[in-house]
């Protein structure tokens, strides 16, 4: 009698990938995020200020740019292929994760300091009890090598660690997507070998803060509004 495979959900996708997380940190005990949970985790207005770059949700007239980026083959290629949104898509897109957005995501556009948007950076899939979320960076394949991309995540992870006091941001990189994953190696994220199916890296609080000098103490300081 053949063997018929139950297929899994979205869902248990995202539990057994918890479970694998928790493994890796090696404890039982997380806390529940304090702020409230009809609130988005990164207000509209703010913009987190570095030396070069800047990071602040998009405004409706940048959804071209975010169009752009998505639909360009050199930039998407190694992340699995550009796609084009359709006006109504993009108008979707915008009202689940900008405005009024969600609670579990944020999203925010590089921009250089000039202006120009450059590429994007967030989280998605905030898990409240472990608070643990998954991590996405693109730089558009014209501005990269220039130092973009590790600047804007020394300004992302020092807001997710010690503002939200995320405790663990997962990126499962393509097999074949080596400069990606060396871009975060480099980074000093870390490899997790029991994951087969993705090269699947790994931060916390306490390596980035030990890698890059930080305090858990977040410098508000570097937020500001428009």
């Amino acid at each position: 009698m053949a063997l018929v495979r139950r297929k899994v959900s979205a869902g248990e996708l995202r539990e057994q990938k918890e479970e694998s997380v928790l493994s890796y940190l090696h404890q039982g005990e997380t806390k529940e995020m304090s702020m409230p949970k009809d609130k988005t985790v990164f207000p509209s207005s703010d913009v987190l200020q570095g030396r070069n770059i800047e990071l602040r949700p998009p405004r409706p007239e940048e959804m071209k740019f975010i169009r752009l980026l998505w639909s360009d083959p050199e930039t998407m290629e190694p992340l699995g292929g550009a796609f084009d949104l359709t006006d109504q898509e993009a108008h979707e897109w915008f009202t689940r994760e900008i405005n009024p957005g969600r609670p579990e995501d944020c999203y925010c556009l590089i921009l250089t300091k000039q202006g120009q948007p450059i590429g994007e950076i967030s989280f998605h899939h905030l898990h409240r009890q472990s608070m643990t979320a998954d991590f996405n960076l693109k730089i558009g394949h014209k501005e990269r090598r220039k130092g973009y991309a590790k600047e804007a995540m020394l300004l992302f992870l020092d807001y997710f660690f010690n503002c939200l006091k995320g405790r663990v941001l997962v990126d499962d990189v393509a097999l074949d997507n080596k400069a990606g994953q060396q871009a975060l190696l480099s980074f000093g994220f870390e490899y997790d070998p029991k994951v087969k199916d993705v090269f699947r890296l790994l931060m916390t609080p306490e390596r980035y803060n030990t890698l890059y000098h930080r305090n858990k103490a977040f410098r508000k300081t570097q937020i500001d509004k428009y």
